[in-house]
């Protein structure tokens, strides 16, 4: 697995971890707790190219035949893996944090969503909207899938197929959930809003 930090200050920091291209990379954390608290924040180091620290690409995505970008999946208490797409030329390292928030102003809990659909929440946390901060996180429930992962985080074009969820028209009282017409790896989505 991959080394990392230990817990501090409640937050688990694996340090800049070499990945390469088409590596899954386990990382063990041993955070504890229920991983469906856990905020986790993934960052990219670009070393040859120019990018530095960057984001891009997070979840995965598709440019002219090529998939580039990394994703986290297989959230435990103890380990995730960290994958790298197989082109991709901007995550040469990869840092990985984790932390549990205060608690969020809604939790939608896990809703089962099926392939090409939407579904409004009502979260009526009033105020400003653009003052929140929102988390997404997908479940693949297969035995042998992704188990929680954000795998195409905003959706994802796969040689004509649409993969992933997101979430949008957030108001002060709602938001909606949509699952693209063939992902394989959302059947479930969690929404917080902090």
């Amino acid at each position: 697995g991959g080394a990392g930090s230990a817990v501090q200050d409640d937050t688990y920091v694996s340090g800049w971890l070499d990945i390469a291209p088409g590596e899954t990379l386990p990382i063990n954390h041993d955070f504890g707790g229920d991983p469906d608290d856990y905020s986790v924040d993934l960052w990219f180091r670009d070393l040859d190219g120019g990018n530095g620290i960057n984001h891009e690409s997070f979840g995965g995505m598709e440019v002219g035949g090529a998939y580039i970008g990394a994703t986290w999946q297989k959230l435990t208490s103890s380990s995730v893996d960290v994958y790298r797409f197989a082109q991709d030329v901007n995550a040469d390292h990869v840092l990985l944090r984790i932390w549990v928030p205060d608690p969020p102003a809604y939790d939608s809990g896990w809703l089962d969503i099926a392939e090409g659909t939407a579904i409004t929440l009502t979260h009526n946390v009033g105020g400003d909207p653009e003052a929140y901060t929102v988390g997404m996180q997908f479940r693949d429930t297969a035995v042998d899938g992704l188990g929680v992962n954000v795998h195409a985080a905003g959706g994802m074009e796969i040689a004509g197929s649409f993969h992933g969820a997101a979430w949008h028209k957030l108001t002060s009282t709602s938001i909606q959930a949509v699952r693209f017409r063939d992902d394989t790896v959302a059947d479930q989505v969690r929404i917080c809003i902090y």
